[in-house]
């Protein structure tokens, strides 16, 4: 199974908007924090592989945590996880998860289980 996490993090790392993204601490920074929102605000709207996007998060966060610069990498962790927090606050979280979830099943991650 970790294997197969690991696979997820690298697709979604590398689907990821940002063009300078490709496997880095940034990407895969952003793949744990966007989980990690998806097991936090998602529950009340839709059926949410809770277990899955909990694996895919932590080894996100600790692959992130391994590319980032020496020292650098609990501090991007942070700050990216309080990006996505007010990125959440600032959509509303039903309007939020709507998005996410779309962006899940046309990558067909299966996070989303409805």
């Amino acid at each position: 199974m970790r294997q197969s996490i690991f696979g997820m993090v690298a697709m979604l790392t590398l689907t990821a908007p940002a063009s300078a993204q490709q496997m880095n601490a940034e990407g895969a920074a952003r793949t744990a924090s966007v989980t990690s929102a998806i097991v936090q605000f998602c529950g009340p709207y839709y059926l949410v592989d809770g277990p899955k996007a909990a694996k895919l998060s932590a080894a996100s966060r600790e692959l992130a945590l391994q590319w980032a610069a020496p020292g650098k990498g609990k501090a991007l962790v942070t700050a990216e996880f309080r990006r996505r927090l007010k990125e959440v606050e600032a959509t509303g979280a039903s309007h939020w998860c709507q998005n996410i979830r779309e962006v899940h099943r046309n990558l067909g991650t299966g996070l989303f289980l409805n």
